[in-house]
């Protein structure tokens, strides 16, 4: 389909509507926007996968005081037979089998002074993820070959592209338009992840217990996609342009970064003109999470069950792929993974939560008890620190300046500023550098029962959530500049005089929701309920 968009997205529209009621101007119905997709080839294809596992565990006790448990287990993941290989593309032709995915686990509790109050427990293992069924999906059915699915595109100055409203037709127009491949690594693995814990327990008596925890996660092997149909990059700067400073880069500022541009001597503009991106689906990302948790609890006695756990943790990564899906492309720049590595978007540094439970502790007798018997309150208090963003920019140029005075040159995609068709993170900060607002949330639950001849009950809830109504921020505004390409015209070029950032529309970091991620952020809601039990 088509997209418009711009700053006359309507006007665009009306205007390629008109044109095409006249067949003597409708090849010139082309205001659309950047982009023109259309997909070819079979609806659909069956694909059977297989996951084969084995385990095997046991414990030795040493001593009164010292257990050992030792476990490993066996993983395998069978991919299904290419469907559609394409030719053309060796390397669609052959799909993983990964048969080295043996994972040990190792286990202790040490009892320190024999008298079971202070125990020391301590665990590592290494486990296996699978890759999922879209990933596989794609790499199947997306191989660029006439017989597989197909999805191309264009730009509304890519020759051979439609005027509105033609559909393409026929595989003359695939072949024109260059269709999207993907296939796996060929040293693509199951993703790995270590995982280790060290605690120490003390009862401390009057059945409460304290503990003190770390923790430690370190993924290996993760997932995630890069175009490999993209010509060798050009090194450009980008000046910030914002005398009134109101975006965070100070006012004449530049960086300097990896560009992507058209090979102009090429069908399609890329080294393999064949092809619109031919995605490589590699296992090379890195993550790595640390924490301390301390944690007390005092089970229910004399009426009241408390119990309080705070966690100091940091998350990095390379840019680990939170999606369910393949992209084309989801690094910023494809030659250098190190320009993704930061915060983890699941980083949360601190993170506190107390709950307990407080019940009635008077007993009366008679028809009073049904009254005043059997009342209980559960409040719960969640603390965090806000959820990691980093710095965008709005969209990008279709031009960029490499040498001021000289002709500009055209990206290859416009989904990025750089032509790589990834991210459009600006690189003076790392990956998920800012933090959202902390978020505290209150919630508070009454309860009354009634028994009746030990048979039936009835309980009454009444349960607040966000009972102070915060305003807990759940999203911000993370476009912090435009991209513009300064031009003059010369004759017939078009001389670059720079690329400049200047600020967006909405400043950055600006607040743009509150209390609006389904159940875990809302706004105060109070839910009265009754239970039946037999």
């Amino acid at each position: 389909g088509y997209t418009y968009n711009g700053s006359t997205p309507i006007g665009n529209y009306l205007a390629d509507l008109y044109l095409a009621q006249n067949p003597s101007t409708a090849s010139q119905a082309l205001h659309w926007g950047s982009t023109y997709v259309q997909a070819f080839g079979s609806p659909g294809f069956e694909m059977t996968t297989g996951d084969y596992s084995v385990f095997a565990q046991d414990q030795w006790k040493f001593s009164p005081r010292l257990s050992l448990t030792g476990g490993v287990r066996y993983e395998y993941e069978q991919f299904p037979n290419p469907i559609v290989p394409n030719t053309a593309l060796p390397q669609t032709s052959v799909m993983p089998s990964n048969k080295s995915n043996i994972g040990p686990r190792v286990g202790f509790a040490y009892d320190i002074y024999g008298g079971g109050k202070t125990i020391l427990r301590g665990g590592y293992g290494i486990f296996f993820a699978r890759a999922i069924n879209s990933t596989i999906y794609t790499a199947l059915s997306s191989t660029g070959a006439p017989a597989g699915q197909i999805s191309v595109s264009f730009s509304n100055s890519t020759p051979g592209a439609p005027s509105f409203p033609q559909v393409l037709t026929g595989t003359s127009s695939i072949a024109s338009a260059g269709g999207n491949a993907y296939y796996f690594d060929p040293n693509f693995k199951l993703p790995l992840i270590h995982q280790a814990d060290l605690t120490v327990e003390q009862d401390l008596g009057w059945g409460s217990v304290f503990s003190l925890s770390w923790m430690g996660s370190w993924g290996r092997r993760l997932p995630d996609f890069v175009d490999t149909n993209l010509p060798a990059p050009t090194q450009v700067t980008f000046t910030v342009n914002d005398p009134g400073q109101i975006g965070p880069l100070r006012n004449g500022s530049s960086f300097t970064t990896n560009a992507f541009f058209r090979v102009q001597s090429s069908k399609n503009f890329r080294p393999n003109p064949a092809y619109g991106s031919i995605t490589d689906i590699f296992s090379g990302v890195t993550s790595n999470y640390q924490a301390m948790a301390a944690q007390f609890k005092h089970r229910m006695s004399h009426h009241i069950e408390l119990n309080a756990n705070y966690v100091w943790s940091h998350a990095l990564d390379y840019g680990e792929n939170n999606t369910t899906g393949a992209s084309a492309t989801a690094l910023f720049d494809p030659t250098n993974i190190r320009l993704d590595y930061g915060n983890s978007n699941q980083n949360v540094p601190n993170r506190l939560v107390v709950y307990g439970v407080g019940t009635a502790p008077w007993r009366a007798k008679g028809w009073l008890g049904y009254l005043v018997n059997d009342y209980a309150i559960s409040p719960s208090f969640a603390m965090q620190t806000g959820l990691p963003y980093s710095m965008f920019t709005s969209g990008s140029s279709s031009t960029l300046t490499v040498t001021p005075g000289q002709p500009v040159e055209s990206i290859i995609s416009t989904a990025s500023y750089n032509g790589s068709g990834g991210t459009n993170r600006i690189p003076v900060y790392n990956h998920n550098n800012f933090q959202q607002p902390r978020t505290n949330v209150l919630d508070l639950r009454l309860s009354k029962r009634l028994q009746f001849a030990d048979k039936y009950g009835l309980e009454f809830l009444g349960e607040a959530f966000n009972i102070a109504n915060r305003q807990n921020v759940t999203s911000v505004n993370t476009t912090a500049y435009n991209v513009v390409n300064n031009m003059t015209t010369v004759g017939t070029a078009t001389i670059g005089e720079g690329n400049t950032l200047t600020p967006y529309s909405v400043p950055f970091s600006q607040i743009t929701s509150t209390n609006n991620s389904n159940f875990a952020y809302n706004i105060r809601q109070l839910q009265l309920a009754v239970r039946f039990q037999f």
